[in-house]
């Protein structure tokens, strides 16, 4: 059993509905559903009565929110004592993400956070790097993790640098015509059909600016990064390629994947980003420490 299951359940149970717990508790609706699930199978006992139109406790639901509520209470107390956020004021935070975060382990590294701070709310959004300043201007997101190369970062938010040397390549399938080549250059980036992001989107725009600078037609097949297991199974399948960095090829290699080097070398880092200036609580404090200290940075 975990502290947040025991949350996740009281909060069910106050909104008698999982989608409205979830939003109260900046999680997903399969998340939490999931987690109560576990926690049922676990105890061996049914916490909730489901149907179409509302959630019901338990006899066994409301003994274990009856002590579930101690336990928390127990928790602020210790929480306060200490100047810390309570269950009713507790710490939230939203994280952006790349697309192709689980792939590259930064959803476990976001995850053993969540599981070391249960006073703590998390929720991760994938987002274009254009959206994760946007958002973290107005303060929708707290943190993003993006990959840039050096020149595009914007020097009005601050940027902690986790992965200095990751090389762009293109994404293709192993068995593609394109797996059989050793490099791509810039200039043929024109001949291949590649899926990109949205006409809003950094990624969109960089490649508009290769392509004119070489002169080549703008190819690509459809507009959308925010599905990475899609991508994946279509690239895998040779229905289209696209660019990503050199770790994020490693890590699907063994799902028919390849990454082909683009020269010249276009080098991307990858960084934590959050507003310049910003009064850092503790929560704060606690995910850049946490973050830094599993990229190995003092």
């Amino acid at each position: 059993m975990e502290v947040r299951q025991i949350y996740y359940v009281l909060e069910v149970a106050r909104q008698k509905n999982f989608s409205k717990a979830a939003q109260a508790l900046f999680i997903t609706q399969p998340t939490i559903s999931q987690q109560i699930r576990n926690l049922e199978e676990e105890l061996g006992v049914t916490l909730f009565t489901r149907d179409t139109h509302t959630v019901m406790l338990t006899s066994d639901g409301e003994r274990f929110c009856k002590y579930g509520q101690a336990v928390v209470d127990a928790l602020d107390d210790l929480m306060g004592a200490f100047g810390q956020r309570t269950a009713d004021d507790k710490a939230r935070l939203m994280i952006g993400v790349y697309t192709f975060y689980k792939a590259t382990g930064l959803a476990r590294i976001i995850s053993s956070f969540i599981k070391a701070n249960v006073n703590i709310l998390c929720t991760t959004r994938i987002v274009d790097n254009y959206a994760a300043y946007d958002k973290l201007g107005s303060g929708e997101l707290d943190f993003a993790i993006i990959k840039s190369r050096p020149e595009h970062i914007r020097s009005d938010f601050t940027h902690i640098e986790l992965v200095r040397e990751d090389p762009l390549v293109v994404l293709t399938g192993r068995g593609s015509s394109t797996a059989e080549r050793s490099h791509i250059t810039l200039n043929d980036l024109g001949s291949l059909k590649l899926t990109t992001g949205d006409e809003n989107t950094h990624l969109y725009a960089q490649m508009q600016e290769w392509y004119k600078d070489n002169g080549q037609d703008f190819n690509i097949s459809f507009s959308t990064l925010e599905d990475a297991d899609m991508i994946t199974e279509l690239v895998a399948d040779g229905f289209t390629q696209t660019l990503a960095t050199r770790s994020v090829a490693d890590a699907l290699r063994d799902k028919g994947v390849l990454g082909i080097p683009i020269e010249p070398v276009q080098m991307f880092r990858t960084y934590l980003v959050y507003r310049k200036g910003s009064r850092l609580g503790g929560s704060e404090k606690a995910f850049i420490g946490h973050i830094k200290k599993e990229y190995g940075i003092r």
